[in-house]
């Protein structure tokens, strides 16, 4: 079992409780359009998207900590997502957020063979909580939901974050990118690195509002790269940024 929440259910920036900016069944839906023909086929499809946002709206959110285990957490989010086709986790703090993003690069392998040729994307929005002597405290909301995802360059990112970058800027560049590529990539080493990607990307998604409209979300889909510095195998994070259709 993932760690039990010691969070309680909370609203989104905005007021509102939801997975994403407009709602709770638009961004907790699975990014990819349904099969069959038709408008039949959409609708039907679209409803049972819909239903199954429904219901993982209803359950608590997973709730990442400083100290949990990442493989046992990715299994949690890997029977979500069997179960439901979309998993919601809650995490507050720059560690607790990064190994939230290590469990789910690591479910990514878990369902593999229940959605094949899919990974796993993750739309991230600030949440707020209830804390420890019910205090509120700021965090983030990770819808997760598997897509069909170009694939990336992880070798060599667009992007560099680190813990000092100005988000700002960095959402800006993001932004531009976006505007002529179907994804960005963004690469980080450490917690600290990957919170400030994170909250860039919901930065961009506000200056790309009007070109995002309702049909279209921000998208993180997280890997690993690993490189040579120094004659040293290492690490870092990639977080491939792209538009995602909403049904």
């Amino acid at each position: 079992r993932a760690a039990a929440p010691a969070l309680s259910r909370r609203t989104c920036s905005g007021g509102v409780t939801s997975l994403g900016r407009r709602g709770p069944s638009l961004a907790a839906a699975p990014c990819v359009a349904s099969a069959g023909a038709g408008p039949a086929g959409f609708a039907a499809g679209a409803l049972r998207r819909l239903a199954a946002a429904a219901a993982a709206e209803e359950k608590d959110p997973l709730i990442a900590t400083m100290s949990m285990n990442t493989g046992v957490f990715a299994g949690a989010v890997a029977a979500r997502l069997r179960l439901d086709g979309v998993a919601v986790v809650e995490a507050v703090g720059p560690t607790a957020t990064h190994l939230a993003f290590k469990a789910i690069v690591l479910a990514n392998k878990y369902i593999a063979d229940d959605f094949k040729g899919k990974v796993l994307a993750v739309v991230p929005t600030k949440a707020t909580m209830r804390g420890d002597k019910d205090m509120e405290v700021i965090g983030f909301r990770l819808s997760i939901s598997p897509v069909v995802a170009p694939k990336a360059d992880t070798s060599n990112p667009d992007i560099f974050a680190a813990g000092s970058t100005n988000v700002g800027l960095m959402a800006g560049l993001m932004a531009q990118r976006l505007k002529t590529s179907k994804q960005v990539s963004v690469g980080g080493m450490g917690a600290k690195a990957i919170n400030s990607a994170i909250k860039a990307t919901i930065i961009a998604r506000s200056y790309m509002e009007q070109t995002l409209g309702d049909s279209s979300e921000l998208a993180l889909v997280p890997s690993n790269s690993t490189f040579e510095e120094e004659g040293e195998t290492r690490t870092r994070m990639i977080l491939s940024c792209m538009q995602c259709p909403r049904p």
